[in-house]
């Protein structure tokens, strides 16, 4: 390959394209007479030629040179070049190279055409840009470079540029390398510990250790500014330097430089490193005297890798990505120096550039509509389009006054995606307002007047905080001029550490009911709010070091003081109860015993309340926010923020449980949920009375019935939009943005757009699919409408565009209010047919039945109402299946490896087999200790039991066993059948053994006989049995001795196990596997089981996989045992000759009951029994239900050859063959829904 340093013309040029073998010959073009371009277009291109033109079958791929001013290299005037080509030749791939006469730098741009924002039926170009100053070449350039060369011959080079600019390779392998340096700079900084009071202990280390890399960053977006002496290799140079002199790289430079050049005032800039600006705000203040000792070898390290990599200041944006590391690097680097087990605990994911400007975009529109009287088509035409055609030089005024006014909160900030797109944001449409006043705005000017007004921002990782300011910082130098510098604004009271869910300590709240009003009521307090709001306006510019730092100590002072006031409220009552008992009585002595005991007692609780506020001071208060005294200024002006806007950690519920602060969300909330829905209460909290809230979260709270509080918070404000989104994350999430207001209405539309089927093309990366979020625009005329009547009223739903693949509708709110449980649905034409046939019944019983039928136990309670009720039914009725079934879900052993096994000489068992063997193979050559002992053990007992004793001695994990491996093989007289032998039985005894073998197992001893009514958690019904029954059950129990103990498990692991399936588990039902199962049952603890609804095992019934992707999975259940990942249903007995088993397996496996289920009850792949319940249920008439019977048991015969078999061909024909009867039964069960 040729040297990119020796391109300085355009026959340069075509010479080292032919060294990567590209075919190159020069076309010199004609800009006014071969290419239709724009005037603009024209006067940024100074020559255009062709340089290589490949022609393949159905695809052409062409590189054009086109030489500009150097100020025409910027990325709007690329796109303005580039945008009518692509329009005028879209099935055309090329390569554009822009650059100078000097040919220097050479901008390299891609163009790829992703799904266009504004019209989904057309492509938009994504430009994506390597930048090469042939003076300072990057290895990562070189790399692109290199992956552009062609194999020789190779006839379609677009193949190669498809996957060469991808910023997400270079990004990728930054954070790979970047995670091994940080490990190898805290490994470095460990040695320190034995010293430093600061570095004591791994939490210290990596944060000083991000610290130092985050600022070491900064310094390289510095240099790519030439602001670093001009020198753009001016760290690596000081590094240089300190190895001649043999310095300390750390202390004798970089300790000056942070703490005394870059963060002190001096005369010309001037300073021992050369001239370098004073930059202020925060970052380089020395707030602890740390003391560290480095070796320069690290930084060497560090360094050499950092120079591996451009850097730029400017943030890339969706449709323009630069092959460079941006400002948003840092964010992504918080997120990624998470480590996993500690991202997936603090639910920390990045959110996407698109998704960002789209969430920036939208809460500025609904701002602006709502806080002016201006029609909402004008500044949908502003924050859209930026255009501000229709508006008046008043309006423009307006909007522009509430642009200034505007005051923003991110309460889960982060790294500052959101404040830094907001920011970009107001300055786009405070630009286009200024052009239509007259007014020039400097865009530096008015990113400092934004970041110092408008944005606040709060979290509970200092680290966060700290990357949020300097991407803040990073965007005010983008646009600054060396000569004309400013400090930057210190950020301290704008970002917060704090922990944003909780104004509470340790369960005791920090401030009164005032919370959210103006004033606290008090003058003194009054007077403290006063001052510290001005000592915090002076702070934001305050450049003295001593005066910050004054101005610091009286403000937390303040904080303080206001805290304490109210805490020493409680101690004051105390004391003073304590004075009014004593004063009652003249001498202590005459104070009687009782009320002595009292004022002792009010005493200690007034001195508690004290020892309270020092501990909470010695907490450093980073545990709560109180946002009336920490953004005292946004609350008492407006009583809340006009936007607060997140995407709040992803945390559920169930890890909550160690929650250092669990009792203090209880105390705000009143309940425990998962992270994003405390998130979502408090932002209504915190937004003033009409703010917008404006949040990215997890799509459960859609359908999931323990999310309806969600769902009523949403409704009961003032919903703007709600969004389905294609999948946001690369984390296993679904999202739903959701845009309200905190306004309460009772009836309101709001727009409802359903995008989860968007994507990008093929061609395109995990966030190109995302685009579409960038010129999503609100549809203003809706073609159609959809009446939907509710009870005697008419709603009307206004339908989307034929043309748009996105889902936008227009939708009342009350459709949602007056479903069951409030549950979102996408309102199409279809779901509403069915909302319109089925909701009203379902709800009408739901309101009526709900609290009887919502588990089994309420089942059971209430059999006799519910059977009153079953015999009223007849065919054509609708009824809920959870009226009409009994049923639950099953035991979780939590040791498979202990308690379950398969039968010897089945595929199960070769499996088991196989991998047994490949164990004890590792043992002998890996862990001879456990080998030995395995040997040893099997000497003497079986394997099964070998085993056993192996794993209590060493662990699953040290064995290498799986979580959960089964490793049992058991033999065919090992086997109970149960099921045949209660069959088997009178009736007058059946039920009875059913539940005896249920509590008790199966006896191995005649003692498990003797002490069979003595048995704990035997039912006191069973033990209350006559004499004579109870002499019957005990010998016919006796008769069990010499059965096998292994019975069936019923598991239904979905996949292919539709109507019949072998089970190929069992479990050891044995009397003291028994025993132990109930006694431990719901214990804390590892392993330890959980036994539910035994009163439905060895009933049969119909089983249902949890886990459905495309249809439920369901399947006869024989009369056993079944596990906890499988629903049981069995049809109530007193309904047998309108509803059988055979029925209800057609009913849950057709498509019309998957559908109903997702889109009304649980939009998840794993519903719970509960919503299960809630399916409405036709009754057929006898012809239908004979028909579809009979269509189950075509099935069921056809499973069981399919089983039998041992031919794939065969197989492969019969599951055909079952697909055929599926879509039978599909369309009969929907005749009959559609007919009812």
């Amino acid at each position: 390959m040729e040297n990119i340093a020796d391109v300085t013309d355009r026959h340069s040029l075509m010479a080292f394209l032919s060294s990567l073998n590209y075919q190159t010959e020069e076309v010199i073009l004609d800009k006014e007479l071969n290419l239709e371009l724009s005037e603009r277009a024209k006067d940024i291109i100074k020559s255009i030629a062709l340089i290589s033109d490949y022609k393949t079958d159905g695809a052409q791929f062409q590189i054009y040179a086109i030489e500009a001013e150097p100020s025409h290299l910027r990325r709007t005037d690329i796109r303005t070049v580039l945008e009518p080509l692509n329009n005028q030749y879209p099935q055309i791939n090329t390569l554009f190279v822009f650059t100078t006469t000097e040919y220097n730098p050479l901008v390299l741009v891609s163009p790829q055409r992703v799904l266009s924002p504004e019209d989904r039926t057309k492509t938009k170009l994504k430009l994506r840009i390597l930048q090469i100053d042939r003076d300072n070449v990057y290895h990562t350039d070189l790399e692109v470079l290199s992956a552009l060369k062609l194999a020789p011959g190779e006839a379609d080079p677009w193949a190669k540029h498809r996957d060469a600019f991808s910023i997400e390779k270079v990004t990728e392998k930054f954070f790979k390398t970047y995670g091994v340096i940080f490990d190898h700079l805290k490994d470095a900084l460990k040695p320190n510990k034995r010293d430093n009071i600061y570095l004591k202990d791994e939490k210290d280390i990596e944060t000083f250790a991000q610290r130092i890399l985050g600022r070491l960053i900064f310094l390289y977006f510095l240099q790519k500014k030439k602001w670093l002496n001009g020198d753009r290799k001016f760290v690596g140079n000081l590094l240089d330097r300190a190895e001649q002199e043999n310095k300390k790289f750390y202390n004798d430079f970089l300790e000056p430089l942070f703490f005394e050049v870059l963060n002190e005032q001096r005369p010309n800039n001037e300073s021992q490193f050369g001239t370098i600006p004073y930059l202020n705000g925060g970052l380089f203040e020395k707030k602890y005297n740390f003391n560290v000792k480095l070796p320069n070898a690290i930084f060497r390290e560090i360094i050499d890798f950092f120079d591996l990599y451009n850097f730029t200041v400017q943030e890339n944006t969706p449709l323009e990505v630069e092959v460079s590391l941006d400002p948003e690097l840092l964010g992504k680097l918080f997120e990624n120096m998470l480590a996993e087990k500690e991202r997936g605990a603090k639910g920390t994911f990045y959110t996407p550039r698109p998704v960002v400007h789209y969430m920036c975009r939208e809460s500025l529109k609904e701002h602006l509509a709502g806080i002016t009287d201006i029609a909402r088509h004008k500044v949908l035409a502003l924050v859209e389009r930026s255009s501000t055609g229709d508006l008046s030089d008043d309006e423009a005024e307006r909007l522009y006054k509430s642009l200034d006014e505007v005051r923003i909160l991110d309460p889960a900030v982060g790294s500052g995606a959101f404040l830094v797109g907001l920011m970009h944001e107001i300055i786009r449409l405070k630009t286009a307002l200024a052009d239509k006043l007259g007014r020039t705005v400097a865009n530096a000017q008015l990113k400092r007047e934004i970041i110092k007004s408008n944005l606040y921002g709060v979290d509970i990782e200092p680290e966060a905080i700290e990357i949020a300011m300097l991407r803040l910082w990073l965007s005010l130098v983008v646009d600054e001029k060396l000569n004309a510098v400013e400090p930057l604004p210190n950020l301290d009271y704008k970002l917060r550490v704090g922990n944003s869910l909780v104004e509470s300590w340790r369960g005791k709240k920090l401030l009164g009911k005032e919370v959210y009003q103006r004033t606290f009521g008090e003058d003194e307090t009054l007077k403290l709010i006063e001052e510290l709001r001005n000592l915090k306006d002076k702070l934001l510019n305050e450049t003295d070091m001593e005066e910050k730092k004054k101005l610091r100590v009286r403000s937390e002072d303040i904080e303080w003081q206001l805290i304490e006031k109210e805490l020493t409220k409680e101690a004051e009552e105390k004391t003073k109860q304590a004075i009014e008992i004593s004063g009652k009585y003249k001498w202590a002595k005459e104070i009687p015993e009782k009320e002595r005991k009292k004022v002792k007692k009010l005493r200690e609780e007034a001195e508690s309340a004290g020892n309270f506020l020092e501990d909470l001071k010695k907490s450093g208060g980073k545990s709560f926010f109180l946002p009336q005294i920490h953004f005292t200024d946004v609350l008492t002006e407006k009583g809340g923020f006009d936007i607060v806007i997140a995407n709040p950690p992803y945390v559920r519920t169930q890890k909550l449980s160690k929650l250092p602060y669990r009792d203090d969300l209880k105390l705000h909330y009143g309940f425990i949920d998962d992270f994003y829905v405390h998130f979502s209460f408090r932002a209504f909290e915190l937004a003033r009375p009409k703010g917008i809230v404006t949040f990215i979260t997890s799509d459960t709270y859609l359908t999931l019935a323990w999310k309806q509080r969600m769902r009523e918070l949403l409704q009961d404000n003032r919903i703007r939009r709600l969004i389905l989104t294609p999948k946001a994350f690369q984390a296993t999430v679904n999202t739903a943005i959701y845009i309200a207001q905190r306004e309460c209405l009772a009836d309101y539309n709001f727009t409802f757009l359903d995008a989860r089927e968007v994507g990008g093309n093929d061609e395109g990366n995990w966030e190109d699919k995302l685009i579409v979020f960038e010129g999503l625009k609100e549809i203003e005329a809706y073609d159609t409408q959809n009446a939907v009547r509710i009870g005697d009223k008419e709603l009307e739903v206004s339908n989307p565009r034929e043309i748009d693949p996105i889902g936008q509708y227009r939708v009342p709110v009350e459709i949602y209010k007056k479903a069951v449980k409030r549950v979102f649905f996408t309102p199409n034409e279809k779901n509403l047919k069915l909302y319109e046939k089925f909701m009203p019944i379902m709800k009408e019983l739901y309101e009526k039945w709900w609290s009887k039928i919502k588990s089994s136990k309420d089942i059971q309670k209430n059999r006799k109402e519910i059977e009153r009720y079953l015999r009223t039914l007849k065919p054509g009725d609708i009824t809920l299946l959870g009226l009409i079934t009994d049923g639950g879900v099953g035991l979780q052993t939590s040791d498979n490896g202990r308690f379950l096994a398969v039968l010897e000489d089945t595929e199960e068992a070769k499996r088991i087999e196989e991998r047994l063997e490949e164990f004890e193979r590792k043992w002998a050559r890996n862990e001879p200790k456990i080998f030995e002992k395995y040997q040893k053990l099997l000497a003497k007992h079986s394997r099964n039991e070998a085993l056993d004793k192996l794993r209590v001695e060493f662990e699953e994990k040290k064995l290498g066993f799986p979580r959960g491996f089964t490793y049992k093989v058991i033999k065919e007289e090992d086997v109970f059948d149960a099921g045949a032998y209660l069959e088997s039985l009178a009736p007058e005894i059946r039920d009875v053994m059913r539940r005896m073998i249920i509590f008790s197992g199966v006896p191995e001893k005649e003692s498990d006989v003797k002490s069979m009514w003595k048995l704990p958690k035997l039912p006191d019904n069973l033990k209350r049995l006559d004499t004579d029954l109870k002499k019957k059950v005990e010998e016919e129990y006796g008769k069990l001795i010499s059965e096998g103990k292994w019975i069936v498990l019923e598991k239904n692991t979905g996949q292919e196990e539709i109507y019949w399936a072998p089970n190929t588990l069992f479990i050891d039902w044995s009397r003291g596997s028994v025993k132990w199962l109930f006694e431990n049952s719901g214990k804390k603890g590892t392993a330890m089981p959980v036994i539910r609804n035994p009163d439905y095992y060895f009933k049969g019934g119909v089983s249902m996989s949890s886990i459905s992707e495309s249809q439920f999975r369901v399947k006869i259940a024989e009369p056993t045992v079944f596990e906890h990942k499988s629903h049981v249903l069995e049809p109530h007995q007193i309904i047998e000759g309108l509803f059988g088993a055979n029925y209800l397996m057609a009913f849950l496996s057709s498509n019309f009951a998957f559908y109903l289920t997702k889109e009304y009850l649980n939009h998840t792949v794993e519903p719970e029994l509960n919503d299960l319940r809630l399916l409405p249920l036709v009754i057929p008439i006898e012809t239908q239900r004979k028909e579809i019977e009979n269509l189950v048991e075509d099935a069921i015969e056809i499973q069981k050859k399919r089983y039998a078999s041992e031919k794939e061909e065969e197989k492969s024909e019969l599951w055909k063959e079952l697909q055929r009867v599926q879509e039978r039964i599909n369309e009969k069960v929907g005749g009959i829904y559609e007919g009812c």
